[in-house]
């Protein structure tokens, strides 16, 4: 990564756009700007519209440039798959008593991304658990060291194919060289988890705006995903009908004036807000939490019936982290704590500098965690679109013709 100062990172959620500009060296992350816009062109997390999604992503990396007061030409992407969940992998490549090579290494992590004939997924991250030379498992870093076979054990994050390449042409639109394509929620995890919490077992939870993503950390490694189909727009329109009030309204009370519990929140006269058909009325936070807690005790309630179906409830020493957009919802982390038990924070992206208050909010941790993944991870590991498109001729002239039109 030597060779990349200034990169920028985009996180494309069901509900909004979030781009980062950042100087990049070794592993330090230093913000310079952050942008934001509406999501427009996806549907359930399916592109439905190309250009309407190109122009919005292009929105929020022209106001991240502008605040950096500099321009980009390579950016690292995440995305929330209609993908649910990944799958194990377990991979053998013959060495035949030589030693252990990088070229192996690269050629064993290309097996193990590889799909079945006729699959419609594609791989976009391959979480390595360990190698085993011959029968000496728990390596971390098997070069140099002779064997007979290379055995590899981990975990593959996976897409619909067509997603992948629906994203990288509406990205493209901006004349940008997208680096890495990868998973928002593990993203979120370089971004707001300490190593140390990893190590010791971690739930993460990343509220969307249509979906709720959880994933699992033991031993270091990630070892399980899955997705809820309710997040916090779902709180948003049930907060519209019961108000009544426009979707727009009914976004901006959640946002300044929600709690996730009714025990804390109040019963005073509360705020006029504009109703539908009725003119100004009082909303008070009691009212709002009312509609909002049991969205959140039915969310957390599917995550610790996840987290009992994984059979890893036992390695996760560290509890909970919360983030996302309905991680702001204050006294998140009390309801958690009720339904999940253990320990629960809030996940804040952290070991980021320069003006790192701008993206201290939950919700840009996948945009800030994609740009310290991309340092910190074996760029072998991750979903290279341009490895990927480069197999066919075909391809080839998609990306000349994207780049000339």
């Amino acid at each position: 990564m030597s060779d990349i100062r200034v990169v920028g990172s985009i996180d494309i959620g069901h509900q909004s756009i979030k781009a980062v500009v950042a100087r990049v060296t070794g592993e330090a992350v230093e913000v310079k700007g952050a942008g934001k816009a509406p999501t427009r062109g996806l549907h359930d997390g399916k592109v439905v519209d190309i250009e309407a999604l190109g122009k919005a992503v292009r929105q929020a990396l022209d106001e991240a440039q502008f605040s950096a007061g500099q321009a980009v030409s390579r950016v690292v992407v995440t995305i929330s798959p209609r993908a649910k969940r990944g799958s194990s992998v377990e991979v053998e490549l013959p060495i035949k008593g030589k030693k252990v090579t990088q070229s192996d290494v690269a050629q064993i992590m290309r097996v193990a991304r590889q799909m079945p004939a006729g699959s419609a997924d594609a791989v976009m991250h391959t979480e390595v658990h360990e190698f085993v030379v011959d029968d000496q498992g728990g390596i971390d870093n098997p070069v140099d060291m002779t064997a007979s076979s290379l055995r590899l054990r981990g975990y593959n994050i996976t897409a619909p194919a067509v997603d992948l390449d629906c994203v990288r042409r509406a990205v493209s639109k901006c004349n940008v060289e997208i680096l890495r394509i990868v998973q928002e929620v593990h993203a979120s995890g370089f971004s707001v988890l300490d190593p140390a919490e990893r190590d010791l077992g971690v739930v993460l939870v990343s509220f969307g705006a249509d979906t709720t993503k959880i994933a699992i950390w033991a031993g270091g490694v990630l070892v399980r995903n899955a997705t809820i189909p309710e997040g916090g727009r779902a709180m948003t329109d049930s907060l519209a009908v019961a108000g009544p009030f426009t979707t727009g309204v009914a976004e901006r009370v959640k946002t300044e004036y929600g709690v996730a519990s009714v025990a804390a929140g109040s019963n005073e006269n509360g705020v006029q807000v504009p109703s539908r058909g009725r003119g100004q009325i009082a909303v008070t936070t009691s009212f709002v939490a009312s509609i909002l807690e049991p969205h959140v005790f039915e969310i957390l309630r599917v995550v610790r019936r996840e987290l009992e179906l994984s059979g890893y409830s036992d390695m996760v020493k560290a509890g909970t982290v919360l983030t996302g957009g309905a991680a702001a919802l204050p006294h998140i982390d009390e309801v958690a704590h009720q339904v999940l038990g253990g320990l629960v924070r809030i996940g804040h992206p952290h070991s980021v500098s320069g003006i790192s208050d701008l993206v201290r909010n939950p919700e840009y941790a996948a945009a800030t965690g994609a740009l310290q993944m991309l340092c910190e991870s074996d760029a072998s590991h991750l979903y290279d679109p341009d490895a990927e498109n480069a197999r066919t001729l075909g391809a080839r002239v998609r990306q000349l013709l994207n780049w000339l039109f």
